[in-house]
């Protein structure tokens, strides 16, 4: 193959069979990002062996449109496997985290995405609760934590068990106890939504004072019924001294 001098650039002339000279078309390259139909798909890249002095390709990397699948599989199921998410040696607990934190790196915001669904269409709120405890340890994750809390947390019941589920990943950085920056403030968001009627569910002080005015009523109540038991044996001393005349 030889480039012809008349031929604009991108022609070649073929003199290998001695027939007439052929134009080929060299391809066009386009270097830019990927588009959205190789999204999801395994990619490859190159990689220079030092020792071998070549190239290699490597191995697929992830899919992530499949493990995506997964992890919807593996929340769906929640429903029927009722794991215990406190339980740092639950298998559904350990399936969810090993795939959560895989994809994280390529799509954080899938993680709230899915919450949300799991809360609003499957309506299983403790592992949207979960979902939404596992984004906060997770960094890729945090910064779309608020834009996705408000509406996956429903009740003030909900808001107390991400908190008490996000104690359950022992992060060493906060102290014992204490909350991600990122959660606090979606939860500071958040509280305000919740209306008088429902926050007296979960005051327990207020709880507290009703059972003991509930109490000290009953305790009243019995007295005042033991003293009229009393005038009673009252009246039938008086039906003696009648006979007694």
């Amino acid at each position: 193959l030889k480039q012809s001098a008349t031929e604009p650039c991108g022609a070649v002339q073929d003199e290998t069979d001695g027939g007439c000279p052929s134009t080929i078309g060299l391809p066009e390259y386009d270097f830019s990002q990927a588009g959205s139909h190789d999204q999801g798909r395994p990619t490859r890249r190159m990689v220079f062996n030092a020792t071998q002095q070549n190239l290699t390709i490597e191995s697929p990397l992830t899919d992530i449109s499949r493990l995506k699948v997964l992890l919807i599989n593996t929340v769906a199921g929640s429903l029927i496997r009722q794991p215990n998410f406190r339980n740092a040696d639950d298998g559904a607990r350990k399936d969810i985290m090993d795939m959560t934190s895989s994809l994280s790196v390529y799509d954080g915001e899938f993680i709230l995405k899915l919450a949300l669904y799991t809360r609003c269409e499957l309506n299983i709120r403790t592992t949207a609760n979960f979902l939404l405890a596992l984004a906060s340890n997770i960094g890729l994750c945090r910064p779309y934590l608020r834009k996705y809390f408000s509406n996956s947390v429903r009740l003030p019941s909900d808001w107390i068990d991400v908190a008490e589920l996000y104690q359950s990943f022992h992060d060493d950085s906060l102290n014992y106890g204490s909350l991600p920056v990122a959660l606090r403030r979606a939860m500071a968001a958040k509280f305000p939504d919740f209306d008088e009627y429902q926050l007296a569910k979960y005051n327990k002080d207020k709880s507290k004072n009703k059972k003991k005015k509930k109490a000290k009523a009953d305790d009243a109540g019995e007295g005042r019924g033991g003293r009229g038991g009393r005038g009673g044996r009252g009246a039938r001393g008086g039906r003696g001294r009648g006979r007694g005349r």
